[in-house]
């Protein structure tokens, strides 16, 4: 199933997002405090109000109104995300590195690592 976008203005937004092959990943409050920043962060650099959000050990759901006029839900996705999962990623090669192994996936000859469920 292909995932749809709706850039449509003046309309808010309710996303949920599932970590990686559903794993409770988000069970840590030094992880979840930092998810909030980066929320943060991507509501200020995206122009978006977030309206409420709940966090649960394998999966979030948000709902956000974004300010702009145009915009690109893959863009406002991409704010959402990637700042928390670089973090994410720091935080296990620091606290417990072998967490790394849950979240890496093989991409060609290089690891990346997965914090997020990729959506087809």
């Amino acid at each position: 199933m292909k995932r749809t976008s709706y850039n449509l203005p003046n309309h808010a937004h309710f996303l949920t997002f599932s970590c990686f092959h559903r794993q409770q990943l988000l069970t840590s409050n030094n992880l979840r405090s930092q998810l909030l920043i980066a929320w943060n962060e991507a509501r200020h650099t995206g122009n978006l109000a977030i309206w409420s959000y709940v966090i649960m050990p394998e999966h979030v759901h948000l709902l956000i109104y974004p300010k702009d006029e145009p915009y690109e839900m893959c863009r406002v996705l991409r704010l959402l995300k990637e700042g928390f999962t670089r973090q994410a990623v720091a935080y296990y090669r620091e606290r417990t590195p072998q967490m790394l192994n849950r979240i890496s996936v093989l991409r060609g000859q290089r690891v990346v690592h997965r914090f997020w469920q990729e959506v087809a």
